[in-house]
């Protein structure tokens, strides 16, 4: 009988082990599939989804299940790129941009609202919420951790500036 049980743990153990890794898999595909469906055409690689020929790179934070601590920082922004971040405090989703000199749609990239910022790049970039609407300039390396119910965090339009005296 005690073999018997010895066998029934030892194919409990790895079961358990599989269905947690399951689970991680399959909850970390439905935030894919999200960021996919507000974003269309990107390219997978775990939890990050890179588009426009890696100009543009999303970033998911791993579900709790997959016991893998995902903590974004401001140094996780990579040098030469903005950075914006779905939550205050440089967490959630991260957004990266890198592409310079032309205005670019944040929601083509699911990237709007956004709590926090950093550009770590040596030149300025502005954030505009339509269209028709006036600019809001940013200076190189500058960051907020938290935009709160700031007008820019609804922007929808990011112009990376190619020097820093464009504003």
């Amino acid at each position: 009988m005690l073999a018997a049980l010895v066998g029934t743990t030892a194919l409990t153990g790895p079961a358990q082990a599989s269905t947690a890794k399951d689970r991680c898999q399959e909850q970390l595909q439905t935030i894919v599939n999200k960021q996919l469906a507000r974003a269309p055409g990107g390219t997978v690689r775990d939890n990050t989804i890179t588009y426009d020929g890696g100009n543009v790179i999303v970033t998911v934070p791993y579900p709790d299940s997959c016991g893998v601590l995902t903590t974004f920082a401001k140094t996780d922004c990579s040098s030469g790129w903005v950075c914006l971040w779905s939550k205050a405090s440089f967490a959630g989703s991260r957004y990266q941009f890198r592409d310079e000199g032309y205005w670019q749609n944040l929601e083509a990239y699911g990237a709007t609202p956004f709590l926090s910022f950093y550009n770590n790049r040596g030149n300025n970039f502005m954030l505009k919420v339509a269209v028709t609407d006036s600019p809001q300039c940013y200076s190189a390396h500058s960051s907020s951790s938290n935009l709160g119910s700031s007008y820019y965090r609804y922007s929808e339009y990011i112009y990376l500036n190619k020097t820093d005296d464009n504003c």
